[in-house]
């Protein structure tokens, strides 16, 4: 019996040394981008620099390195720009071109404004409720501006990287529960992803202190445990590729509300005008550039009840201005992106647009932000 459990083990060494192998020599020359909008693969993605100094950020990784760099830039103000890959995205993308965010950091640099752009693929309103309450209690600012798509609101949940900013930050958790939509967003997310009490949460059990001293040893012996989350984000890209194929489904699929989802990212944006109320903050939620020459993937009533919605709401805050920049782009400076699907051929993009298009939209919120 004994020498059949060695041979066994031996036969299971033996097969995660070459399953390694194997793996190594495919990921060794995989190219992968996980902050690329999963939806839109083919769209360059730009997070950029000025001076080389990051001015465009995402969430806890790296909203560090921005907000030190805000501390040295000695400008009077402070503003925060807030969106999905719109404002990361660029099609048909040539070396040299700049984003939306280094135009208009540019732009308020004239004014004396420091402008820190944080944005993800897919971001919802719940999250930037996250990233905005945060902010407030790193530094002072004199605007947030936020850009809404009506897809946003069917994504739900806060991603762990966001979530983080909670973790690591007492202020941030009391800003967002002192209100009931921030109590249910953060209880829903222990409840699914059943993190600790906030309480004592980096020593309050062996199993925390642990795990990171093994993650590291086992990036040292493994070139593929290293590059596990590229694993699964591929493995996520291609389940999505097939089920787009078998389904038929396109950038041109209509999107329909999605009731619950939409009611707690509605709540958040409410719950974010409080905050810049209380805080003295101009807010300007915008609703996002849409391509319209072809029909929009919405049932016209959603689309229309969303943005009524948004606006009617800002109607109740004297520091907020609504902005309506969905027809500010035509649609020759839109372009196109790779396949959603299993097939090669270029698809019409809803979500991003050319280098042209970055320059209409930072151009349009400096005309906003300079009155």
């Amino acid at each position: 019996m004994k020498n059949t459990a060695k041979i066994s083990l031996f036969f299971l060494l033996i097969g995660i040394i070459c399953s390694s192998t194997i793996l190594k020599f495919v990921l060794s020359n995989l190219d992968t981008n996980p902050e690329e909008d999963l939806l839109n693969p083919g769209t360059f993605t730009l997070f950029e620099k000025v001076d080389d100094r990051l001015i465009h950020c995402k969430d806890s990784r790296d909203i560090k390195e921005c907000l030190d760099r805000n501390s040295d830039s000695k400008m009077k103000f402070s503003s925060l720009w807030l969106g999905n890959s719109q404002i990361h995205a660029i099609n048909q993308y040539k070396k040299g071109q700049a984003g939306s965010p280094s135009i208009l950091f540019n732009l308020l640099k004239r004014d004396s404004i420091d402008l820190i752009t944080m944005s993800f693929g897919n971001a919802n309103i719940q999250e930037h409720a996250v990233q905005f309450a945060y902010i407030i209690e790193q530094i002072k600012l004199k605007h947030v501006v936020i850009g809404l798509v009506f897809d946003d609101t069917r994504e739900d949940g806060i991603r762990e990287d966001v979530f983080k900013l909670i973790l690591n930050s007492p202020e941030t958790r009391k800003q967002i529960e002192s209100f009931p939509i921030g109590q249910e967003l953060i209880n829903k997310e222990i409840s699914s992803n059943q993190h600790e009490n906030f309480e004592n949460e980096n020593d309050k059990n062996l199993q925390k202190k642990i795990e990171p001293i093994l993650d590291d040893a086992l990036k040292s012996i493994s070139y593929v445990w290293e590059l596990r989350n590229e694993i699964a984000y591929h493995y996520f890209v291609g389940l999505r590729s097939i089920r787009n194929y078998i389904f038929n489904i396109t950038p041109s699929t209509v999107r329909k509300i999605i009731p619950e989802s939409y009611k707690r990212n509605i709540e958040s944006l409410e719950m974010m005008m409080q905050l810049a109320s209380k805080n003295n903050i101009k807010m300007i939620p915008y609703i996002a550039p849409i391509r319209s020459d072809i029909k929009i993937p919405y049932i016209e009533n959603e689309y229309s009840r969303f943005k009524n919605d948004v606006k009617e709401m800002s109607k109740r805050y004297d520091n907020v201005q609504f902005e309506n920049l969905e027809n500010i782009i035509d649609g020759d400076f839109w372009g196109l992106k790779n396949s959603t699907t299993l097939s090669e051929d270029l698809e019409l993009d809803f979500m991003h647009f050319t280098a042209k298009g970055h320059e209409i939209l930072a151009d349009s919120l400096y005309k906003i932000l300079h009155n």
